[in-house]
């Protein structure tokens, strides 16, 4: 049985062998996906989530659902680790992280641990690559990952579905899918490995 990243995926893309549907497909992938490139906090939200979307995961915006303590964006897919990430792309004149930022991390624990059925999570910052202000205790699982990272795997994910695609062979398309995917380095959740951490630490 194929897996359920690899099922999302196609029902998603719905590939019949149309060249031209699949184009408009792609075409709607890269609009939704645009905000990786730089944005307004709630555009950059949006294409986090579409990203999570088009790897074929769960993806939400609990925050913005009215989940209290969830984070801005979550990935997960049942049985397997969930990845939370709070927004941080508007800190770009800031100096550092801030003490009530950095406790958002344990926040968004505890509402994976109540809320999704997963084996963990990891809670990440996307923005800069920043410090901790003074007064703050750091530990070594705060990290930020740069927008830029999830602006490439976005266009990883994008190239390796048109080459699928372009085969041209539909009834395999998912097949073909998950042994290009797993080639690349695209199934959940090795593709999160793809995606530079920085740890964050605290200000000298």
């Amino acid at each position: 049985q194929l897996p359920q990243q690899i099922r999302n995926i196609s029902l998603l893309m719905n590939y019949s062998g149309d060249e031209n549907a699949m184009k408009r497909a792609l075409a709607r992938m890269g609009t939704e996906l645009a905000a990786l490139a730089g944005g307004t906090p709630a555009s950059v939200c949006l294409a986090l989530k579409a990203l999570g979307k088009y790897l074929g995961l769960n993806s939400s915006r609990p925050d913005d659902e009215g989940e209290d303590g969830g984070p801005d964006v979550a990935w997960w897919l049942e049985g397997d680790e969930a990845f939370c990430m709070e927004a941080k792309t508007d800190k770009l004149t800031s100096p550092c992280y801030r003490k009530e930022e950095l406790g958002q991390v344990d926040d968004h624990r505890r509402w994976a641990a109540t809320h999704l059925r997963t084996t963990g999570v990891e809670t990440v910052f996307v923005g800069p690559v920043l410090p901790a202000c003074e007064r703050t205790n750091p530990a070594d699982q705060f990290t930020a990952i740069q927008l830029a990272e999830f602006r490439a795997l976005g266009e990883k994910l994008r190239a390796a579905i048109e080459d699928v695609a372009n085969l041209r062979v539909p009834l395999m398309f998912s097949s073909e899918l998950l042994r290009v995917l797993n080639e690349r380095t695209l199934l959940y959740p090795a593709c999160l490995q793809i995606l530079q951490r920085h740890p964050i630490v605290l200000v000298e």
